[in-house]
């Protein structure tokens, strides 16, 4: 997987840029099979009320988007792209696919509330354990 980070004019300092490009290198590993997709990751400050969100642009390209509002914990940081990588993964590997009108996942399309979505409460559940995983791995080589 080629990976590019870009830091729009928000309040990203350089420290964060770089954890969240450690984590990523992290990270890629639970994506699976990553073969010539890549993964374009905006870390922006608009004002909006979602920490991130994750789309696969076309057959090759991937998009997560990154809000920091700086408040936020570098454990809220990490568990935004987490949750939003393994988005990525459903996407390239469990048939997501999200559309104004509804969504497939597994083979299965879904109109019901969003926060439910079998989708959402995988990648909730993931984020937790990707973050314990990393921090871990960070205690034991840093």
């Amino acid at each position: 997987m080629r990976v590019k980070v870009k830091r729009s004019l928000t309040p990203w300092t350089k420290k964060r840029k770089a954890l969240v490009q450690d984590a990523l290198k992290w990270g890629i590993a639970y994506l699976g099979d990553t073969e010539g997709v890549r993964l374009n990751v905006i870390l922006t400050g608009e004002c909006s009320d979602t920490l991130g969100d994750a789309y696969y642009d076309d057959v090759s390209t991937c998009t997560i988007r990154l809000n920091d509002h700086s408040k936020e914990s570098r454990n809220r940081v990490l568990r935004t792209l987490f949750h939003e990588m393994w988005h990525i993964r459903q996407y390239l590997h469990e048939g997501l696919s999200v559309e104004a009108g509804g969504a497939e996942f597994k083979g299965k399309t879904w109109k019901s509330d969003y926060w439910d979505a079998p989708w959402e409460v995988d990648a909730r559940r993931m984020e937790k354990k990707l973050v314990a995983k990393y921090n871990k791995y960070l205690d034991n080589n840093g």
